[in-house]
């Protein structure tokens, strides 16, 4: 009898212990936005909160990346590696996978988080098998430069990745694509034109190349500071490729002796709305070894040098011509 009156005390004063789930939905949603990615899992198992993160706005602002990586050294096994990544701290590093833990891993993440870039760094071909985990998912895909330099050989991969996601951008700064034509690049921008979901694509190419491509669109280059830009713009779309000036290269010498290259980029007018800054990030990675507002003094420079090194030859070729003479006549002297 004693418990019954307790129990009704506690009614009467609605001191009942209520349950998470008794709470009203506005309340679930706030506290489900500050839970992490465990909790948020084992809550997802719930009926009424498994589609929680369609209703949200702004849902997991801070996942930023989606990184699978491959490490082959002396001290790590080749084992793959999923991490995923915020905008506060570095993604945590997690365990060793094989290909088929690792698949079903990046299944998982992708079934519960929204991305904004997928990031894959392997010199593994066979890593590519993990593309297909991606279709439907429009995000941001980036290439490292040990990827782009071993890995993209064909086309159809590049093909592929650009119908599943919105960006790719394959460009680096002393790594390209193996046996990248102009063909390449037209079938590329023919992808560009018939993909609804397009919105840009980036890749780091040989000078000859872009500019054979462009001399085929009738699209001349113009000189800005020490760039050479050309650019055209059909419909929603706009072709840009972005290279040295001829005359800066020397001025310019790599230390590590890349392959200077050009950085080619498809943009679609419209995009800066879900990728801000986009366009400037697809051309803007690009840096020049030196800074563009020294170009003059740098110049003047490397004249002065070729200047000094042809003199110090014509003294050389001077010096020979009159140690030649001189010699010619003492044997006269000698034998005349």
């Amino acid at each position: 009898m004693e418990l019954d009156a307790s129990l009704a005390e506690k009614v009467d004063s609605n001191e009942i212990d209520k349950s998470f789930f008794d709470f009203a939905e506005e309340v679930v949603e706030n506290v489900f936005k500050y839970l992490d990615c465990r909790n948020r899992s084992r809550m997802r198992l719930n009926k009424r909160l498994y589609g929680i993160e369609e209703r949200m706005k702004k849902l997991l602002e801070d996942r930023e990346r989606l990184s699978v990586s491959r490490e082959i050294s002396y001290f790590h096994s080749d084992g793959l590696y999923v991490t995923m990544c915020g905008g506060r701290p570095r993604g945590r590093r997690g365990s060793e996978l094989n290909m088929e833990e690792a698949i079903y891993k990046i299944n998982r993440l992708l079934n519960i988080f929204k991305f904004k870039t997928i990031e894959l760094k392997t010199s593994n071909e066979d890593d590519f098998k993990l593309v297909d985990c991606f279709s439907g998912i429009n995000s941001y895909f980036k290439f490292n430069d040990e990827t782009v330099g071993r890995c993209l050989t064909s086309l159809s991969t590049i093909s592929k990745l650009m119908q599943i996601s919105e960006v790719v951008d394959a460009s680096t700064d002393g790594k390209r694509p193996k046996d990248f034509t102009v063909e390449d690049l037209n079938q590329i921008y023919e992808i560009a034109k018939n993909t609804e979901t397009f919105c840009g694509f980036a890749v780091s190419i040989p000078p000859l190349i872009s500019r054979d491509f462009m001399r085929s669109l009738n699209v001349g280059f113009e000189t800005e500071d020490c760039w050479e830009i050309a650019e055209k713009r059909e419909g929603q779309l706009e072709i840009r490729v972005k290279m040295y000036d001829e005359e800066y290269i020397p001025h310019c010498r790599d230390p590590w002796h890349r392959e200077t290259l050009d950085r080619f980029i498809i943009y679609k007018y419209g995009s800066e709305a879900k990728y801000p800054g986009l366009r400037d990030r697809l051309l803007g990675d690009v840096e020049a070894p030196c800074h563009c507002e020294d170009y003059q003094l740098l110049k003047y420079k490397y004249q002065q040098e070729e200047e000094e090194a042809r003199q110090a030859m014509s003294e050389v070729r001077e010096g020979g011509e009159r140690l030649k003479n001189r010699s010619a006549c003492k044997v006269s002297i000698l034998f005349g």
